[in-house]
């Protein structure tokens, strides 16, 4: 009796239940665990070839003889990242290019310079060597610290290079990967992909190495330029969405066991890239979202990060397109100060919209001083580009950041006018530069971080706190270090802060920048980050502040996805405070023509309206609807006739000229871009 009594809430309580489930399911169906991936993985271990000459501590270690190296080098002197003596010896040649490999024992965790010398102890030549800490548990698949190694890339061709590049990745406790996929070297002919290939294998043994891969997803190939609107070189992206959405599909079939994320472009406003308008950019991401989930359902998708300082505006061209729905992992990039996110990164955490952030690409360009093919840097300059990673990963990761892929692994400069810049972590020959050691210090200390939040006492002090799993324990990690905030390289490396950690913090351990154990907590912050591993729930005894996020927004993609294309000669370019923007730029006061698309990417005719809505003041445009039917996998074009006003300054925010499809249960696509006056080219503001 009792039973029956309470059956109507049991059933009562289920079906609130089923309910909740439903309107979750109905809320994009976002699964954090999902978004995150999993791979198989295990502890890492040393090679026994130890690429780069890097070792695990416990390890005799054996520097390998570096090629070309001349007879009158007889010594060689091994220091450490401070410059101080740690062994000396004589080398031991059999001909003059037949040297064993040079024993110096044990070492302690940290990053080595063997310099070798003439009879006159004068240099000859010198390579580097490094000891890191064996990691005591796999990587965290939540971990934030990632790498762009562009392995495929360093390594073309070159399947040991790809193992050895993969190995050392591993061994810093590198969560995710960032590679890239050449479509010409992919495609035997139209839509078709060759056997095998390069990217193949690279993918392949990263992830036999535990390494997740997120690969750009390569869309425009050589044949889908259409000259007539995009000249002789075409853009990063096809005018037709239904080759973007093939490509996308074929690719994530085509590495679904390897490869477990996607991200639709590169810096694709910026004219190296493209020179595409948000416009194309989102509808762009919305074609490679379909295309992705249909060859991959379980892979993530990335957007396409934007070049330079993020901006206001391409926040609003994401949220008028309503391009929420078409990504899992909002992507940006960063060459900017760490001290300068906070400031800098409010518009992407608005058009994140409550997803993932993943910093694609981050680091601050520093110039070199050796000559080609070395391009090394001075002692000094390598020792603030190792200071800097914890900065930069601990910053972003504060500042929302939920993978951070530090620009690069692999040995990488650009010679410009103005600069000429190294961006590597490993040197040619893939011996580590003192930046390595640091990220394998992070890859250990932030291993799974979450921010808890950030302690500032002063300008030039920096106290950050996570939750992580430093050698697989969950705990409360400080990262600590100061700075000054102001000027660039030739400012940094001399800031000092006396500040004293509250009393009562459990410590277990204190570590320094290259993750070497220290005796007791440094009273003093220097740009030498450190780590304080605390009991888990340590850090509230801190008067942290936290940072505020944007709330999930909810919603569906649509299989609809509507187009603007207007000719590449139509799109003006400007470049203000470290922005570059590209716009659809056409003549005031006089009628012109747009070419219009709606896309329909399911398998049966779908049937509604598109129509204008919510015009801005002054836009002439005709006609305000139509009627639509569109076949499967196919589009359907549209034309209006369009005229603006020279809108004054105060409206240059708010000329979006918005249309909305209506169809029903297959969804109500968004379409938002703007059309702003065309200027002379001497009026032009460019870079």
């Amino acid at each position: 009796m009792a039973e029956r009594k309470f059956l109507p809430i049991i059933l009562l309580v289920m079906l609130v239940f089923l309910s909740f489930l439903s309107l979750y399911a109905d809320q994009d169906s976002f699964d954090q665990s999902k978004a995150l991936a999993v791979i198989e993985r295990d502890i890492p271990v040393a090679a026994p070839d130890h690429p780069g000459n890097v070792y695990l501590l416990g390890e005799k270690i054996k520097v390998k003889f570096p090629l070309g190296l001349g007879l009158e080098s007889i010594k060689w002197q091994l220091t450490d990242d401070k410059d101080k003596i740690i062994k000396k010896g004589s080398l031991k040649r059999k001909g003059k290019f037949d040297v064993k490999d040079i024993e110096v024992g044990k070492l302690g965790i940290g990053w080595y310079r063997m310099d070798f010398l003439d009879e006159k102890a004068k240099l000859t030549d010198w390579t580097t060597c490094a000891v890191l800490a064996k990691l005591k548990a796999p990587t965290p698949q939540d971990s934030p610290v990632c790498i762009d190694a562009a392995i495929a890339w360093f390594a073309r061709k070159d399947f040991a290079g790809q193992e050895r590049f993969s190995k050392l990745a591993a061994l810093a406790g590198i969560n995710w990967t960032r590679d890239r996929i050449s479509i010409r070297e992919m495609e035997k002919d139209e839509l078709q992909f060759v056997e095998k290939s390069d990217y193949d294998v690279a993918a392949a043994l990263q992830a036999k190495y535990g390494l997740k891969v997120l690969h750009g997803a390569p869309t425009r190939p050589r044949w889908a330029i259409n000259r007539e609107m995009d000249g002789r070189r075409g853009g990063q992206f096809p005018r037709d969405l239904r080759i973007a959405y093939k490509l996308s599909k074929m690719f994530a079939e085509r590495f679904k066991d390897t490869v477990q994320a996607w991200e639709s472009g590169n810096e694709a406003n910026a004219n190296n890239f493209g020179g595409h308008t948000v416009d194309e950019i989102v509808t762009h991401q919305k074609a490679v979202y379909l295309g992705v989930k249909a060859g991959n359902p379980d892979a993530i998708v990335a957007g396409c990060s934007s070049g330079g300082v993020p901006s206001q505006l391409t926040t609003d061209g994401y949220l008028l397109n309503e391009t929420w729905p078409y990504y899992n992992a909002y992507s940006i990039h960063s060459y900017d100060w760490p001290n300068a996110y906070d400031k800098l990164w409010g518009p992407s955490i608005e058009a994140a919209c409550g997803r993932p952030i993943w910093l694609t690409e981050a680091d601050r360009g520093m110039d070199y001083d050796s000559e080609h093919p070395w391009c090394d840097y001075t002692r000094e300059k390598a020792q603030r580009k190792a200071e800097h990673m914890a900065h930069s990963y601990a910053s972003s990761v504060y500042n929302g950041v939920n993978r951070h892929f530090h620009f690069c692994l692999g040995h990488y400069i650009e010679d410009r006018p103005n600069r000429n810049s190294q961006f590597g972590l490993l040197r040619l020959d893939m011996t580590p530069r003192p930046s390595y050691v640091a990220l394998a210090a992070l890859g250990r200390f932030m291993a799974g971080a979450k921010s808890i939040g950030r302690l500032k006492p002063d300008k030039i002090a920096n106290i950050y706190a996570f939750r992580a799993k430093p050698d697989g324990l969950e705990r409360d990690v400080l990262v600590c270090w100061a700075q000054n905030p102001d000027g660039g390289w030739e400012a940094k490396g001399n800031a000092h802060y006396k500040w004293t950690a509250p009393k009562g913090l459990k410590i277990k351990g204190v570590y320094d920048y290259l993750g070497r154990k220290i005796d007791k907590m440094p009273d003093e912050l220097t740009d030498e980050a450190f780590f304080v591993v605390l009991e888990k729930g340590n850090a509230k005894k801190l008067n942290l502040q936290t940072k505020k996020m944007a709330e999930y927004r909810t919603g569906k993609p649509s299989p609809v996805i509507l187009q603007v294309q207007i000719p590449k000669r139509d799109t003006q370019d400007t470049f203000k405070n470290w922005v570059e923007t590209q716009e659809h730029a056409i003549e005031v006061n006089k009628p012109r023509d747009i070419v219009l698309y709606a896309y329909n990417f399911t398998d049966k005719v779908v049937q509604g309206s598109v129509e204008l809505v919510d015009p801005p003041s002054g836009l002439k445009f005709s006609p305000e609807k139509w009627k639509v039917s569109i076949e499967p996998m196919d589009r359907t074009q549209l034309i209006a006739t369009v005229t603006i006003p020279d809108w004054p300054a105060e409206m240059l925010d708010k000329n979006w000229i918005k249309l909305k499809g209506r169809f029903g249960e297959v969804g109500q696509p968004s379409l938002a871009f703007r059309l702003v006056a065309k200027k002379d080219k001497d009026e032009k503001t460019s870079h």
